[in-house]
């Protein structure tokens, strides 16, 4: 298993993930998967290339103010319970120090 940060070949699944887990809006979704990919950080888990989980996660009032809010942890229902989601954090946790 890997998590690295989602990339344009990602963008069709993040706009899946938007309308089954968040609205059937599909211009919603779409603009979400634009923000997810050139505004906000996004990190992926994943096995063979098939997503396990996603942390999705922006920057507060700018970079200057070292504030960061988590918008979304995901984690699909069959790997849940075996600290998927506490490497997702952890990772994320990292990539936010290094952006500040």
């Amino acid at each position: 298993m890997i998590i690295r940060h989602a990339q344009d070949r990602d963008r069709q699944w993040l706009i899946r993930e938007y309308l089954e887990h968040m609205s059937p809006d599909l211009e919603q979704a779409a603009r979400y998967a634009l923000r997810c990919l050139q505004v906000d950080r996004v990190l992926l888990a994943e096995e063979e290339r098939f997503p396990l989980g996603l942390l999705h996660w922006t920057a507060r009032w700018g970079l200057r103010h070292g504030l960061a809010e988590i918008v979304w942890l995901r984690v699909i229902s069959s790997r849940r319970r075996q600290g998927l989601g506490r490497l997702l954090l952890e990772r994320a946790l990292c990539d936010m120090q290094t952006c500040y």
